[in-house]
Formats: C-alpha cells, sequence, structure tokens
C-alpha cells in the first residue's frame, strides 16, 4: 500500500515542480479558515497542484491563531522529522492542518519552492487529511 502511494506521488511531482512561479514571494494568499467538518472534496489540490494551490489550501487553517506561533512551529518541526526519519504522521486533523500551514508559511517566508522529499510531505499531509476525514 505505502509503495503504491509512493509511486503515485512520484508521478505528480514532475507536474508539481514544473510548475513555474517567478518569485514563489508573490503567492499571495490570504488566510481563510474553513472549519475542519466544512472541508469537501472540492477543498483539497489534486496531485501536480501549483504552489499557489498548495499554499491556499494550507491557508484554510490558521495554525498561528490555533496553537500560537512557538507551538505550531514546534508541532511542524516535530512532525516533519518524524516523517522524514519513520515516514509517520499526526493522527489528529488538526495536527496535520497546523502542519500545512506551517510549511506554506515556511516557502512563502523563506521564497522557496518545495523540492520533491517537501511536495511528497505535502501530499502524505494532505492524504492523511482525506483519510481521516472518510473515517470521521
Amino acid at each position: 500500500m505505502a509503495e503504491k502511494w509512493r509511486k503515485d506521488v512520484l508521478k505528480s511531482i514532475p507536474q508539481a515542480l514544473n510548475y513555474q512561479v517567478a518569485n514563489p514571494v508573490m503567492v499571495q494568499a490570504e488566510i481563510n479558515p474553513i472549519a475542519t467538518e466544512e472541508l469537501d472534496p472540492a477543498t483539497f489540490p489534486k496531485r501536480g497542484a501549483g504552489l499557489d494551490e498548495l499554499v491556499k489550501f494550507a491557508y484554510t487553517f490558521d495554525g498561528y491563531a490555533h496553537f500560537g506561533m512557538e507551538a505550531c512551529a514546534e508541532l511542524a518541526n516535530s512532525a516533519l522529522s518524524a516523517y522524514y526519519h519513520n515516514e509517520v504522521l499526526p493522527d489528529d486533523i488538526t495536527d496535520l492542518r497546523a502542519c500545512m500551514f506551517f510549511e506554506a508559511r515556511r516557502w512563502t517566508l523563506y521564497q522557496t519552492m518545495p523540492d520533491t522529499r517537501a511536495t511528497i510531505y505535502i501530499f502524505a499531509l494532505i492524504d492523511k487529511i482525506k483519510m481521516l476525514l472518510d473515517t470521521a
């Protein structure tokens, strides 16, 4: 199952990485919170989505307002590390959404495009959120 998922994600990466943004900081997205129970399939970016779509989705949750800046950063950084070392993600939708939010902030703040590894991580977060919503 995990291997099939990885192959699906890897197939979509070239599209995501070929998305051209002349200056990533120009991606303008406002934080526009949507309650978790109001998320629907149309809300989620599709495989190969560009940075603007990923940021727009990430900004449907305000991790700083919910957790505070330091706690959100700590949660997101430890989740990222756990994923990179063990492919483990949080089991809580709120935590997953906070991780998405923080990654989007990281890209826009540091004016960087997500690399292959970050793209795999982001779509893993999205897939886990979808899975948890489907089982709720």
